[in-house]
């Protein structure tokens, strides 16, 4: 689709039709609802990024970005391509609820979403990196396991999905509160050719225990500890800490989503420029979003 203003407010607006239909529609949990095509890879695994995307962010492009690196037993090594992957998906939950979501539209967000995927193509032209399609989904589950299961079923066995998550999701993924006491129903997940590379949390200051805080919760794992809930320690092998390389250019933490709302709302357009990638910035502000939200 061309960047032209108007055919993306046009976008906006069937998008925002579509995931009416999609959410009354019964029997369909999940779909694609666009596509940036990229160079094809024959075959390999798949890239996700599941996130409310209100909006899509410098923090998740850096994400994607480090993920298209090259593993090493260390992490990542920098300025490398990753044959990997053929293929990212940008996931969107859109279950039926009773009010509007807030603050920005579906429409907006899946519009948001396509020029995201046309900027992560430009980032990796930028450093180097394979152009693989991008392409974004709509699902009705809120769990993580929930969303995993459905994906598995509209994409061919043989390639692996990899998972891009936060700490604090990793926490979650695995707290037994969630499945009535006990982990074993994350079976599926992790038997069906599924894996993570959680990013860990990064904290202002520079003693660094915040990163073996978070390190220490991947080794207990591995280690038998949460065999007691349900958790064989062979999961721990399906799962990859990772420290993001890409740091904005001023060295700030990599920008939530909620700091771009209080920017935008505040009107601080310098740091705005620092946190969204050119195409979602020129939408953001041509469209209004989150502006009529109080100052904080």
């Amino acid at each position: 689709m061309a960047s032209n203003g108007s055919n993306w407010a046009e976008a906006a607006e069937y998008l925002h039709a579509m995931v009416d239909r999609f959410q009354t529609t019964e029997g369909t949990e999940y779909e694609v609802v666009g596509k940036v095509e990229g160079s094809e890879q024959p075959s390999g695994d798949m890239l996700v990024l599941d996130s409310s995307f209100n909006p899509p962010t410098r923090g998740h492009m850096s994400m994607i970005v480090s993920a298209l690196r090259t593993p090493t037993t260390d992490g990542y090594t920098p300025n490398s391509k990753c044959t990997r992957y053929s293929r990212i998906l940008l996931l969107l939950a859109v279950q039926n609820a009773d009010k509007a979501p807030q603050p920005a539209s579906f429409g907006d967000r899946l519009t948001m979403m396509l020029l995201f995927a046309e900027d992560i193509h430009s980032a990796a032209r930028d450093t180097g990196l394979s152009i693989l399609p991008v392409e974004v989904g709509v699902i009705k589950h809120a769990r993580f396991l929930d969303k995993a299961i459905t994906l598995r079923k509209a994409y061919p066995e043989g390639s692996e999905m990899v998972f891009l998550t936060g700490f604090d999701t990793l926490i979650r993924l695995f707290n037994p509160k969630y499945y009535g006491g006990n982990l074993a129903p994350l079976a599926p997940f992790f038997e069906k050719g599924n894996s993570i590379q959680c990013f860990l949390r990064p904290m202002e200051g520079g003693s660094g225990e915040w990163k073996r805080e978070q390190e220490m919760f991947l080794e207990e794992i591995r280690g038998g500890k949460r065999e007691r809930d349900g958790c064989p320690r062979e999961w721990g092998r399906r799962v990859q800490m990772m420290v993001n390389l890409n740091r904005n250019a001023n060295g700030s933490l990599p920008v939530s989503s909620t700091l771009v709302r209080e920017a935008l709302i505040n009107e601080d357009e310098g740091v705005l420029k620092n946190m969204l990638t050119e195409g979602v910035r020129k939408w953001i502000v041509q469209r209004g979003l989150y502006r009529d939200q109080k100052p904080l």
